[in-house]
């Protein structure tokens, strides 16, 4: 019996922290976010829009509807922006992204990947 109670309870544990493992590097600041991107869409008015798996409703901005940061068209760097978000999806890895402080959209500022 006390076996089965170990094993049963060992079993809880490894469940517990690979739940805690897959969200171990998701979080937001005020200034940042940092994790992997759940959402991301362009919109017809010309403005990309991101979800990551932090909650983006405590950055130092107005994210839409609480939960993403943007990118527009109109950022004479978009295309490279572009490019780390779809490599960082692509290869499920996490990602930073720096906000505008204060920007009405919350506004990315600059990325960035570690290994």
């Amino acid at each position: 019996m006390l076996k089965k109670i170990l094993f049963v309870f060992i079993l809880a544990l490894i469940g517990f922290s690979g739940m805690m493992a897959s969200n171990l590097f998701a979080a937001c600041s005020s200034t940042t976010c940092y994790g992997k991107i759940h959402r991301i869409y362009y919109h017809s008015s010309g403005v990309l829009y991101i979800e990551t798996d932090g909650d983006e409703s405590v950055l130092g901005c107005t994210s839409p509807s609480g939960a993403y940061v943007t990118l527009p068209s109109d950022d004479p760097n978009f295309n490279r922006k572009y490019a780390m978000l779809l490599t960082a999806i692509s290869q499920q890895m996490p990602i930073g992204l720096r906000i505008y402080t204060g920007s009405p959209t919350c506004e990315i500022a600059y990325l960035y990947l570690d290994d």
